[in-house]
C-alpha cells in the first residue's frame, strides 16, 4: 500500500484524483507499452523506457512519480469545480518508515477526509471513511463507497442527505443549499466513473488481511470457521 496524505483534499477534488487514476490506468493497460511505469517488468534494467524521473530497479521513484502525477489537478472541464491547482502531498510511508501498519492497514495516518483506495491490477477503486470530520462521518466507517456517495456527503442532492447541524447552520446563516446545482455538477464528475467498479469489502480484506476483523465487523460479514 502507498499512503498519501493531503490536509485539505476532499469532495470534488478528491473525486477528480480518483477519476484521473482510473482513466490513466485504463489507457495504459490497453497496450503493452514499455513506457508504462505501473507494469512491473518495465522496471527491469534495459526492459523498459520509464519516465525520466523514474529509475530502473528503484520502485520508490515510481511512487514519487505517482505522487507528482496526482498533484496536478488541472482539468479543462472539471477544474472550475475543484481547487484546480498544484496540490501538495505527503508520503505517509516516508514520514514514518518504522510503522509497518502504514503498509498493512489503511486506517492509520491523518486522513480526516477519508481515504481513496485504488487497485492498479483490477482498476477498481473505493472511498472509505476511517473516522474524520463531521462531513465524511455521514458515511459508514470502514465501508467502501463509490464516487457518488462520497460526493453527496459534501454536496448533498436532497435535504435528507444533510445532517441536522448542516440544516441548522444554513438557517442561522441564511444560506440555501442549491440541490439542483449539486445534482448537475455531480453528474459531470460521475461521467468519468461510468465503466469502473468499486472494490467491495471482500476484496478489501484480500488486499488488507490484517483488517479482516474490523472490516467484517463494520459490514456484518460472518466468517466461516475452518473445520
Amino acid at each position: 500500500m502507498v499512503g498519501f496524505h493531503h490536509q485539505w483534499l476532499y469532495g470534488r477534488s478528491f473525486v477528480l484524483v480518483a477519476s484521473m487514476l482510473l482513466n490513466i490506468n485504463k489507457a495504459l493497460s490497453k497496450r503493452d507499452s514499455d513506457t508504462n511505469p505501473f507494469v512491473a517488468k518495465n522496471w527491469l534494467v534495459k526492459n523498459g523506457y520509464l519516465p525520466r524521473t523514474c529509475e530502473h530497479n528503484n520502485p520508490i521513484t515510481g511512487i514519487r512519480y505517482l505522487q507528482d502525477l496526482i498533484s496536478n489537478l488541472f482539468d479543462f472541464e472539471l477544474g472550475n469545480y475543484t481547487r484546480n491547482g498544484i496540490e501538495g502531498y505527503c508520503l505517509l510511508n516516508g514520514e514514518d518508515e518504522d510503522s509497518s501498519e502504514l503498509i498493512t492497514r489503511f486506517d492509520n495516518g491523518d486522513n480526516n477526509d477519508g481515504v481513496l483506495i485504488f487497485d492498479f491490477t483490477t482498476n477498481k477503486y473505493c472511498f472509505v471513511n476511517v473516522g474524520g470530520d463531521s462531513t465524511v462521518e455521514k458515511l459508514k466507517r470502514d465501508t467502501p463507497v463509490d464516487a457518488h456517495a462520497y460526493l453527496k456527503a459534501y454536496y448533498p442532492e436532497d435535504e435528507s442527505e444533510c445532517t441536522l447541524d448542516e440544516l441548522e447552520y444554513a438557517r442561522e446563516n441564511n444560506k440555501t443549499t442549491n440541490y439542483n446545482t449539486n445534482i448537475k455538477v455531480n453528474k459531470k464528475f460521475l461521467k468519468r466513473f461510468k465503466e469502473f467498479e468499486i472494490l467491495n469489502v471482500e476484496e478489501l480484506i484480500i488486499l488488507f488481511p490484517e483488517m479482516e476483523e474490523d472490516l467484517s465487523k463494520a459490514n456484518k460479514i460472518c466468517n466461516a470457521v475452518p473445520g
